[in-house]
């Protein structure tokens, strides 16, 4: 484990492979736990560039968005990939920071996760607009969406300082803006 541990945390790829691409390249400039997709994949080439990129050094944990939920190369990864597809929500411990992944396109389930009071982080995605807020003890982000956005983004988490930094990737596919 690091020094500072952190995650990444990515939304809303939609299939778009490029896109991803230069998202995972932004999100492995940092030492990161773990990876967490907040749904809306779009495709199963998506976990297999996440899986790539990231497992088994840092698990990838992935939710279900609206878009994902009839896809079969999605809803069935397989886990072995290091890539652990659960559904419309996602629960991990990492760092001994308990986190939350919903996909945000049933606010009913976000809300809940948010008050329950359970969880350090809830981090969601749907709305492709970048965000962070706290309510309560729990620290609320959306990294943004990699595709589909005026400012496409990932974030990094710092889980020993709470510290949000969002990375902007360029509009048409690369890495840096």
């Amino acid at each position: 484990m690091s020094a500072t541990p952190r995650i990444g945390v990515i939304s809303d790829t939609h299939g778009h492979a490029e896109r991803t691409r230069a998202a995972i390249e932004r999100l492995r400039e940092h030492r990161l736990e773990a990876v967490f997709h907040c749904g809306d994949i779009g495709s199963g080439a998506i976990l297999v560039e996440l899986a790539s990129a990231f497992a088994p050094s840092a698990p990838v944990y992935a939710v279900l968005g609206n878009v994902d939920l009839d896809l079969e190369s999605v809803a069935r990864f397989p886990a072995s990939s290091g890539v652990l597809v659960q559904g419309r929500f996602a629960a991990a411990t990492v760092a001994g920071k308990t986190i939350a992944v919903v996909h945000g396109d049933e606010p009913v389930r976000l809300r809940a996760a948010i008050e329950s009071g359970a969880y350090d982080l809830v981090l969601t995605g749907h709305t492709h607009e970048r965000s962070e807020r706290r309510e309560g003890r729990t620290l609320v982000v959306n990294p943004g969406a990699v595709h589909r956005s005026s400012a496409p983004s990932v974030a990094v988490i710092d889980l020993g300082t709470g510290n949000v930094r969002f990375l902007e990737l360029r509009r048409g596919g690369g890495g840096r803006p």
